[in-house]
């Protein structure tokens, strides 16, 4: 365990050294930009069809759509830090050596987007593996060691963790020709609203909304 917190550490500094790298980089190259449509608009596209049978499973994720998109709305406008960003920091786009060094690779997901939705990626993955007490902590610590994180950064980024979910949704139903639909299943449904309706019940409450809006 504490290895893993170690790693978890190791890997937050790592990824504010990889923020502070690119705070000035630039490219002839377009990239498609890490924002609403991308994580959210483009995802309910390939992800309705798929829940034409489950009216009201499609119902609640457009609903919970229009709820994060308020709430990303009511932060002061321009106040989060964006620049690039990896894009798929969930702990295993890495090869961690036995001495502790760590080597990024998959920037396929990369470009210009929020870089507390960066940082979230991480959060998610250790809610998905039930790890979120042990690894987020460290993590979090190992970031804010290498740089600054702005509080209103910190506190959206449990919001990006359910936003996270869609794109992630999305990424399968939408490569599903590619991939295939079958294991897409019921089972893989209700997983993905049960993740959905727990985040839900958890983020959207009167006292994460005071939060979220005393900031400022």
């Amino acid at each position: 365990e504490n290895e893993t917190e170690t790693i978890a550490f190791n890997y937050g500094k790592m990824v504010a050294i990889i923020h502070n790298a690119v705070q000035s980089f630039t490219s002839q190259h377009t990239r498609f930009s890490l924002d609403l449509d991308h994580l959210i608009d483009a995802p309910l596209k390939s992800i309705g069809p798929m829940l034409s049978h489950r009216e009201e499973d499609w119902a609640y994720l457009q609903h919970l759509a229009a709820k994060i998109r308020h709430r990303l709305g009511k932060l002061p406008s321009d106040s989060l830090e964006q620049g690039f960003c990896h894009g798929d920091f969930h702990g295993g786009n890495a090869h961690v050596t036995d001495d502790g060094a760590i080597t990024f690779f998959d920037f396929d997901c990369c470009g210009w987007g929020w870089r507390a939705y960066d940082i979230a990626v991480f959060r998610w993955s250790t809610r998905l593996a039930n790890k979120e007490k042990e690894r987020w902590e460290p993590f979090l610590h190992g970031y804010t060691e290498e740089r600054s994180l702005h509080s209103l950064d910190l506190k959206a980024i449990p919001l990006f963790i359910g936003i996270r979910h869609f794109w992630l949704l999305g990424l399968h139903t939408g490569n599903g020709h590619d991939w295939g639909f079958g294991w897409m299943n019921n089972k893989y449904f209700d997983k993905a609203m049960k993740f959905f309706r727990e985040w839900d019940t958890e983020y959207f409450t009167d006292k994460n909304e005071t939060q979220t809006l005393s900031v400022g």
